[in-house]
């Protein structure tokens, strides 16, 4: 005899703890929480409804850097809660409420008054020093391939790790850890069977002795070809000069539309701590000819006023600004090419940060945003 009735089954994510309109929790107590299977399943199903996810770890818990930026950028939270249950945002140390308070929502997901909304100023309460703590390097390279069947995606991963983590070995995935060894050319088809979906693979390094760096790399298509964006975090000294020289290389290599670098500290394995408190200071950057051209940007004026030097043909010149360096080429004290790219001291730091204003100044901060994201990107749904 058969039964011709169906039962509706409604299962919630594995990943999800609490939820409510707009937002749910998901909770982790692993020491070191990355981009898994489970969490990405999680986003790809949040992301589609624009519901926000805050991750609930440990206080002692660290995230990867891939992970860390994600939450950023899909519009959630990394929260901690403590053993009497206290919730705290992570790196700005602010006590919440609620999972849903750390998001900026009521319980029934309205956003909550600007008096009661959490905020973005760092307390000092609670903040120690990591003594394990490195320096770090942050890239980011966003460039532009044309339209064509012969373009090949992550040579501008390949120019960085060569020029600042030499002898690493990189493994790459759609989830961390990443486990397939790198192969550019299988690299590029996995993304090209992906369009015209945006993807982001996860990537990581390391040689013997110990991880190297981390990062991703995202793939979007644009109105006549593929903009691939870049971001890796170095961990180790490196010197400010051999950074830049890197940018430089892969202006001279990839069209370019916009590069940074900064340094910071954090710990050796390339994850984050809830209790960071470094901030990140400007090194360089590359404005690729392409924003320059439509920026109509006055090269030779920023290089005169900000530092650097101009690169490419006078017809179709980028930029690479130096913070490290002034106009005049004089290295800052305590930074100069024996120094780590983490290690800077209070008056390095000011001015470069100096120049760094003047250069949004000049450029603009609404084009330097134009910059990074042309017109006709297009993202997954």
């Amino acid at each position: 005899m058969t039964d011709d009735a169906t039962t509706t089954v409604s299962l919630l994510h594995p990943m999800l703890d609490t939820h409510g309109p707009g937002w749910v929790e998901s909770r982790s107590s692993k020491p070191v929480v990355g981009v898994s299977s489970g969490l990405s399943a999680l986003f790809v199903d949040c992301a589609g409804p624009g519901t926000r996810v805050a991750l609930v770890t440990d206080p002692a818990s660290r995230l990867t850097y891939s992970l860390f930026h994600l939450l950023d950028v899909l519009g959630g939270v990394w929260l901690t809660r403590a053993s009497d249950g206290s919730l705290r945002r992570a790196v700005t140390l602010e006590p919440v409420r609620s999972p849903a308070h750390g998001l900026g929502v009521t319980e029934d997901g309205y956003p909550l008054p600007q008096d009661e909304a959490p905020s973005s100023v760092r307390l000092d309460e609670g903040r120690t020093v990591d003594p394990d703590a490195v320096p770090w390097t942050q890239l980011a390279v966003v460039t532009h391939h044309r339209a064509r069947a012969e373009a090949r995606l992550g040579g501008t991963l390949e120019r960085l790790v060569e020029a600042l983590a030499p002898g690493t070995r990189t493994l790459w995935g759609t989830t961390e850890p990443a486990t397939t060894v790198w192969d550019r050319d299988f690299f590029t088809a996995a993304a090209r069977s992906r369009m015209p979906s945006e993807t982001r693979f996860h990537v990581a390094g390391g040689d013997a002795s110990g991880p190297r760096y981390r990062g991703w790399v995202r793939i979007a298509r644009s109105d006549d070809g593929v903009i691939e964006e870049t971001r890796i975090v170095v961990t180790g000294a490196v010197a400010p000069g051999v950074v830049a020289d890197a940018l430089a290389d892969v202006a001279g290599r990839q069209q370019v539309l916009l590069a940074t670098a900064w340094s910071m500290s954090g710990r050796a394995d390339g994850t984050v701590s809830a209790h960071d408190r470094v901030a990140p200071q400007p090194l360089a950057a590359v404005v690729g000819a392409r924003s320059v051209r439509g920026m109509q940007l006055d090269v030779e004026g920023l290089v005169r006023r900000v530092g650097g030097r101009v690169l490419g043909s006078s017809r179709t010149p980028s930029v690479l600004v130096s913070f490290d360096e002034g106009p005049a080429g004089d290295a800052e004290v305590g930074a100069g090419a024996g120094a780590g790219a983490g290690a800077v001291d209070g008056a390095a730091a000011a001015a470069r940060w100096h120049r760094f204003a003047d250069a949004v100044e000049v450029v603009g901060a609404d084009e330097i945003l134009a910059a990074m994201t042309p017109p006709g990107v297009h993202r997954a749904s």
